[in-house]
């Protein structure tokens, strides 16, 4: 189950540099949609959001900072679900709840179980 985890966790991650990387190359949609949704300074906006998916994505397919990394992808799909979905609905209802929920499990499942860091591993200083 570990292992299913794992994996889930770290394509989860690279669907989020996946979709940073997206927002970049597509930098003209991607202004023009968050000005349709209206949010201000759209192209500020777009880098930002982009550059948080591809970092917080990275680090969550390496497993680091997991907590931190879910909650701050989960409150971008909270973004998502209230700007785009508001607008456009579709599957602008779907993926970012779905995601929000993965993204939350993650940053639960750290806190709930850490890991062994050199404090709980015997014999290892």
């Amino acid at each position: 189950m570990t292992i299913a985890l794992a994996v889930l966790r770290t394509l989860l991650g690279l669907f989020f540099v996946a979709a940073g990387i997206f927002q970049l190359i597509a930098f003209g949609t991607f202004t023009a949609n968050f000005a349709r949704w209206g949010l201000p300074v759209p192209g500020i906006i777009v880098v930002l959001v982009a550059a948080i998916e591809i970092v917080c994505g990275a680090l969550l397919a390496v497993g680091a900072l997991t907590r931190p990394v879910g909650l701050l992808l989960a409150t971008l799909m909270v973004g998502a679900t209230l700007t785009a979905g508001r607008i456009d609905g579709g599957p602008w209802l779907i993926a970012p709840p779905l995601l929000f929920a993965l993204a939350v499990f993650f940053a639960w499942r750290s806190a709930r179980f850490p890991g062994l860091t050199a404090e709980r591993r015997p014999g290892v200083q």
